[in-house]
């Protein structure tokens, strides 16, 4: 088993680059940048124009008036323009999504999941509502009669 370990591991980087040069880089699936907004937007569960913020914010370290970002944004929308501060922070997002490290809280977001717990409650009212069903069911299918 020693000696194969070599030949073993050799294949093994060779299938690894054969497999990365095969699956389109980060930039490759996502076609313009327009498309690269959109999809980093959904991907931080904001808004395009609080993307368009927030990536401001991160280039310049401050905030922009909502009276410039409308134009901006405008352009955006009409003619499809994307400044270069929402380019790079839509690459840099979508990169960290494909390498599988995105954490929307680095950028100050926070996300709306839904609930992965449980409670009692809801247990309890989904137990209630199948044994409910399933004594009208036993009912009108004539399983169980009344005399």
């Amino acid at each position: 088993m020693n000696k194969l370990y070599p030949a073993i591991k050799l294949l093994c980087n060779w299938v690894r680059n054969l497999i990365k040069k095969s699956v389109p880089g980060d930039q490759d699936v996502v076609g313009n940048d327009g498309e690269r907004v959109e999809i980093s937007s959904r991907l931080l569960q904001m808004s395009e124009f609080k993307f368009f913020q927030l990536a401001y914010s991160w280039w310049y370290g401050r905030d922009i008036s909502e009276k410039n970002m409308e134009s901006i944004f405008a352009d955006y929308m009409l003619k499809n323009e994307v400044p270069h501060w929402a380019r790079h922070l839509a690459r840099q997002v979508l990169s960290k999504y494909f390498h599988g490290v995105l954490d929307p809280h680095e950028y100050g977001v926070e996300c709306i999941l839904p609930p992965r717990e449980l409670n009692d409650t809801k247990v309890f009212i989904t137990i209630f509502m199948i044994v409910v069903y399933l004594f009208f069911y036993l009912i009108f299918s004539g399983h169980i009669t009344f005399q």
